[in-house]
């Protein structure tokens, strides 16, 4: 797994960055390339010539110090910041660069820089740090304060206004993952110039027209990768890291008190985000335990503690569904999110579910134990894919079953689950054109209960369209007196097979109701362990899939991503609050309400 590394400018800000890079360094964090921009570029060859402090020590010693930068120097040299001292004197003679360390340990280094001719970014590679001090020095050229700098008869600015965050170029390298270290907190915002300033830049750059369109635009185009990082992180795709708090700091208000103030919340922030790069490569934490520990007691200890409550689906396995809170199918737990007035929610089932947490209670902390708990249903319909085919059936409403992510529901007029498909599809007019997705086999269900003819997603559960049919036929003779539970993402012929179709809850409920003393259930075997405590004196037959590992015939059918639940993870989660689940706020507003309305109509 390769890893990149993307760094936010800003000045003085960028002393949290270091604080980042420092532990990095400390911690043995393996990054193989690098984009920088403006600060960001000048901290990023520390990382490679393993210097611990260097950024820190430059900052705090020279801040106030008049040849380092300031109104003498901008009068004098039309820098702010003083070209022959602080970028060739201090590098080579002073705080001395480790050029030799640099190149040993040098992967990839690409400076942002902005073309002042062409009003565009480039990106250009650092391998000799020595030679190439001009590059550095244009990607932090702060416009105004620092003349243009010329490199190989091109001409060059901040790179921070042409690509402020270069999260874009960043995805177009196709590295397998990507952190991103930004100056500014989360939710900010960046806003336009105002009039004077406005005018101020069309004076300055009257020669560069494309400079100054570049630079009236930067608010959104620095918006707009601020959206694309909110959504990725939100899905897990990338890794971005946010000031805990505002550190915004002026060049005429800086100082050592205030450099440090900003270098120990990088610090703060690394050590309560306590991410080990282990666990971002596995998506979960993989801490060792205290042997002989009690996980269960451990972990209710931790709940207090934190007022943290654990929601587990039916498919969880048994010691989980012990130590939860609550235990319930995908509608209950919606609800239970909604309702509860914990300060964490831990989501014991799989991604989507911590999806839907989340958007119902954007205040709470909602941990998923394991991100690499998926789901098929739900990799099966992708949001692009979904959006072009609403493009080509204009005039049909989205129904979206509730495996979906949070992208998707974000697309959807309205959610349902297995157990309230059919209650929400009959509040639509007879006549009303819809689309059914992603699981084809419920919606084939649907339509054969409703009489409908929605348009099925072609997608399906990994679990529910493995089960046998000859196997229930033979189980049925085998146990005449059974009733044969079927839950209705599976296929037709099983469906058909059935005594009882449902979600399940209704299953469940059946077979605590029901005078029946034996049942062949075909969903997802985690549920046979509620079954199987809710009724002790009955018997539950798992259907098996039809074809198992080797060929053996397993005695049931799970879903190895509700497995990947355990109760290590869920200690390891709630002590180190890792790993979260966010969703783009974008997203979520939109999402919330197909999922409210389902709710409301359940």
């Amino acid at each position: 797994m390769k890893t990149l590394l993307v760094l936010e400018g800003g000045a003085f800000r960028g002393t949290y960055t270091a604080a980042i890079i420092d532990k990095f360094i400390e911690d043995n964090i393996n990054i193989d390339a690098i984009i920088g921009v403006s600060a960001g570029a000048l901290i990023a060859p520390n990382y490679y010539s393993r210097q611990i402090g260097r950024c820190l020590i430059i900052n705090r010693k020279y801040c106030k110090d008049s040849r380092y930068m300031g109104k003498k120097s901008l009068i004098e040299t039309g820098n702010f910041v003083n070209k022959d001292f602080a970028y060739y004197n201090v590098t080579k003679n002073i705080e001395v660069f480790d050029e030799k360390e640099y190149e040993k340990n040098y992967k990839l280094l690409l400076a942002t820089v902005s073309n002042v001719e062409t009003g565009l970014p480039e990106y250009i590679e650092v391998n000799n740090v020595y030679n190439q001090i001009e590059v550095l020095r244009a990607s932090s050229a702060m416009p105004f304060l620092t003349n243009i700098v010329e490199i190989n008869n091109n001409y060059y600015l901040d790179g921070a206004i042409c690509d402020s965050i270069p999260i874009k170029k960043a995805l177009s390298l196709e590295y397998d993952r990507i952190i991103v270290i930004l100056t500014r907190e989360k939710g900010f915002i960046k806003k336009p110039f105002n009039k004077g300033e406005i005018i101020g830049i069309k004076t300055k750059y009257k020669k560069y027209p494309k400079f100054i369109k570049a630079m009236l635009n930067r608010y959104k185009q620095y918006n707009e990768s601020l959206e694309i990082i909110d959504k990725l992180s939100s899905e897990n795709k990338i890794f971005a890291i946010y000031p805990s708090e505002n550190i915004d700091i002026s060049l005429n208000k800086v100082n050592k008190k205030e450099i440090d103030r900003i270098y120990d919340i990088g610090i703060k922030d690394y050590n309560n985000m306590n991410v080990d790069k282990k666990w971002i490569d596995k998506g979960y934490i993989d801490e060792p335990v205290k042997e002989n520990i009690n996980l269960q007691d451990e972990i209710r200890k931790l709940c207090k503690e934190k007022n943290a409550v654990i929601l587990a689906h039916y498919y969880t396995t048994g010691d989980i569904q012990e130590v939860a809170d609550f235990i319930g199918d995908s509608l209950a737990l919606a609800r239970k999110a909604a309702d509860t007035d914990a300060d964490i929610i831990v989501m014991c089932g799989v991604h989507f579910m911590a999806e839907t947490c989340k958007i119902l209670s954007p205040e709470k902390v909602v941990l998923c134990p394991d991100l690499n708990a998926g789901c098929s249903l739900a990799d099966s319909c992708k949001a692009e894919d979904l959006k072009k085919y609403k493009e080509e059936h204009p005039g049909y409403k989205v129904v979206s079953y509730v495996n979906t992510t949070a992208a998707v529901k974000a697309l959807t007029d309205i959610v349902v689950t297995s157990g309230n498909a059919k209650k929400i599809v009959d509040t639509f007019p007879k006549d009303e054109k819809l689309i059914f997705g992603p699981d084809y086999n419920l919606g084939s269900y649907i339509n054969s209960v409703t009489g409908r003819n929605m348009l099925l997603w072609n997608g399906g559960c990994h679990v529910h369209e493995r089960f046998s049919v000859p196997d229930i036929v033979r189980l049925k003779k085998e146990h005449p007196g059974a009733e044969v539970l079927v839950h209705p993402e599976c296929k037709g012929p099983v469906v058909q097979l059935a005594d009882v179709v449902g979600s399940t809850a209704v299953l469940l409920k059946h077979a605590i109701e029901s005078d029946t003393k034996e049942f062949i259930v075909a969903t997802e075997a985690g549920i046979l362990y509620e079954m199987t405590r809710k009724c002790p004196q009955k018997t539950f037959i798992p259907v098996p899939p039809e074809v198992s590992e080797g060929g053996a015939g397993c005695s049931c059918n799970e879903c190895d991503y509700m497995k990947m639940n355990t109760l290590r993870k869920i200690y390891n989660a709630l002590k180190y609050e890792w790993p979260t689940v966010e969703v783009a706020d974008d997203i979520a507003k939109d999402a919330v309400k197909p999922i409210e309305k389902m709710l409301e109509l359940s």
